[in-house]
């Protein structure tokens, strides 16, 4: 694990040194303090790395560049450059041949920083995924920047508050979208872009952006299907180049179980493969893992998460985020790792991408059916289908009308607010869930209106790929990515994502939308072309993962129902959510319909504890 923090254009109050101060904040950098922190400061300005090898920061009279993660170098010089001198090194080079251009020649997974100190100037980057995620807060006429959250806690430059419309998007959510943090003065980078600083003046923009093309081409899974797994085999190469010992995660799945089988095809040796189960019905996928494990002769493992582990788990998370983050399939994404981390592994590839770049999500296939109602004509629409519909005697009362009517409802809200039609905030009201004080602090059109102008930012002509876009940000670079290198880091292993090289996600945005979505066959093209490869009930089985039954466990009496409850007695007194919705979660909904409430609570849950574990000041008081 890596990272990096500084600042630049900053004087550092009374006695204190521009070396304390990067190596302050460097020490929240290592969640297991086995890396080494190196620093270079001067008067107004400081870089610290964190790395348990490397030469990852550099530094003379006029520059200073810092790098974190594992990338590659695209140009020969470059290349040269980091096996001669290390990654930090070769980044400076880079930029004194290429100038800002520097950011088109680097793939992979990576954070960097560069620093002119004679003119105050500083480009500050994170890849085209948001792997190496970099946080940042303008102060006066400097910069402080860090990959981490929490070195901007207690940081002498800033005074931090919490933000409520964070907390409201976190509650839309269940994570915290980026660019905003749970702190006002911090901001985080959105994939693919970068900042630009010149004494005291800074701008914001992408070096890097996705643009899709060959979007109805009339061609065949055989013209694709070759480079595609050269494409995947190539991935999984990359990997082995930063990790003597590469491990996979295993649920069973597409994605992971064709990792898996490469992993074992590229090395030669039976694949390490980790995965969890639960003690509980309609989640344990365990049986899947087992049929890919035996399928490709994998030396697989695997635990059995409990509700005690959640518990002793959760103060952890909040450490890690340094925010809400209310994922819960952190939990077995951590005991995963851990267990992988214990055999010795170095790194651990997850499947991620897989449904987000070749259309294997079912709301794809569902607004395809929707988005049929505005191919009738609007007069049809408004003066026949809808008044008579909405007019029928009866209505829910008749199974097929009722069922017409809510298709009806749906089918006529925009593109993408109706994917938002069972989100809890809009099913229940925000006025019946949350505090009157706490809404007049926030704008409730916020979480609708960055998703809009995501789904409108892609060069893509079709629904499908405009889906696909909002979902690279929203469920990968914000919420699934964030979530599996955490917990890695947590359990002191690597996290890697073939699928999400730079090659294979530029292969998704040629690929004809008819091959990702055929019909209503979802990822048609993937399936098709490792049908011979992976196992028939592989290539059959519905889209699972390491979902955690959270909302069973909490009907049973034990610590983690405790844990659960107490936080949300504590929560009623936070001015945010109201204390007769939260009962009426608890005791009524979680008890009907506990797979969906129990994850609501979880959410909650997770927001007390970051009020308890990290901020000591209220965030919102009566």
């Amino acid at each position: 694990m890596t990272g990096m923090c500084g600042f630049i254009g900053l004087q550092p109050p009374g006695e204190i040194s521009s070396e304390l101060v990067v190596t302050k904040m460097a020490q929240s950098l290592d969640t297991n303090d086995v890396s080494e922190i190196t620093t270079a400061t001067g008067e107004d300005w400081g870089i610290a790395v964190v790395a348990p090898w490397g030469n990852y920061l550099t530094a003379d009279a006029e520059y200073a560049a810092a790098l974190s993660g594992t990338p590659d170098f695209n140009t020969p010089e470059l290349a040269k450059d980091e096996r001669a001198h290390g990654g930090g090194p070769a980044i400076l080079r880079g930029h004194r041949r290429l100038g800002d251009g520097v950011l088109d020649h680097i793939s992979g997974p990576f954070s960097l920083v560069i620093l002119d100190i004679v003119k105050r100037k500083a480009l500050i980057a994170t890849d085209r995924a948001a792997i190496c995620p970099l946080y940042y807060a303008f102060v006066e006429n400097g910069i402080v920047f860090s990959s981490h959250l929490n070195s901007f806690v207690d940081n002498p430059f800033l005074t931090l508050d919490v933000d409520p419309q964070a907390i409201y998007n976190y509650l839309y959510f269940h994570v915290i979208p980026a660019p905003r943090t749970i702190y006002k003065q911090v901001m985080r980078l959105d994939p693919g872009t970068c900042i630009k600083f010149e004494n005291g003046n800074t701008s914001i923009s992408s070096y890097w952006h996705l643009k899709y093309s060959d979007e109805k081409l009339n061609r065949s899974v055989a013209d694709y299907k070759d480079e595609f797994r050269s494409l995947i085999g190539d991935s999984v190469k990359r990997e082995l180049k930063h990790g003597d010992r590469l491990s996979c995660f295993l649920s069973g799945g597409t994605d992971s179980s064709t990792l898996a089988g490469y992993l074992g095809e590229v090395t030669g040796e039976p694949a390490r493969t980790y995965s969890i189960g639960f003690d509980a019905k309609g989640y344990d996928e365990t049986h899947y893992a087992h049929i890919a494990a035996e399928h490709f002769q994998t030396d697989h493992h695997e635990y059995f998460v409990t509700p005690d582990d959640i518990v002793n788990l959760v103060p952890k998370i909040i450490g890690v985020y340094g925010q809400p983050f209310g994922n819960s399939s952190v939990i077995p994404a951590y005991y995963c790792a851990k267990l992988a981390r214990a055999d010795g592994n170095d790194r651990i590839m997850g499947g991620d991408g897989g449904d987000e770049l070749f259309g294997g999500n079912e709301r794809y296939a569902k607004q395809k059916l929707f988005s049929w109602y505005d191919k009738i004509p609007k007069g049809v629409q408004r003066n026949l289908i809808e008044p008579t519909l909405e007019k029928f005697p009866a209505r829910d009362a008749i199974w097929p009308i009722r069922k017409a009517w809510r298709y009806v409802e749906q089918a006529r809200e925009p593109m993408p607010d109706r994917m938002e039609s069972y989100n809890f905030i809009h099913w229940f009201g925000a006025n019946n869930i949350f505090e009157p004080d706490f809404l007049t602090s926030i704008d409730q059109a916020t979480p609708l209106n960055e998703r809009r102008r995501t789904y409108n930012a892609p060069e893509a002509n079709t629904m499908l790929n405009r889906m696909l876009a909002l979902d690279y940000k929203y469920t990968l670079a914000d919420n699934d990515l964030p979530k599996v290198t955490g917990m890695c880091d947590l359990a002191d292993i690597n996290a890697a994502y073939p699928f999400m090289s730079d090659a294979l996600v530029e292969f998704s945005t040629r690929l004809p939308i008819d091959l990702k979505l055929k019909g209503f066959k979802l990822r048609y093209f993937y399936k098709e072309a490792l049908r011979d490869f992976l196992p028939e009930e592989i290539i059959h089985k519905k889209k699972h993962g390491f979902g955690l039954p959270v909302g069973p466990w909490m009907q049973a009496p034990g610590k983690f129902r405790e844990l659960a409850f107490d936080s949300l007695e504590s929560l009623k007194s936070r001015n945010i959510i109201r204390a007769d919705f939260i009962d009426e979660i608890r005791n009524k909904w979680l008890q009907e319909t506990p797979g969906f409430y129990g994850g609501l609570i979880w959410v909650m849950m997770i927001l007390e504890d970051f009020q308890q574990t990290i901020h000591e000041k209220p965030l919102l008081s009566r």
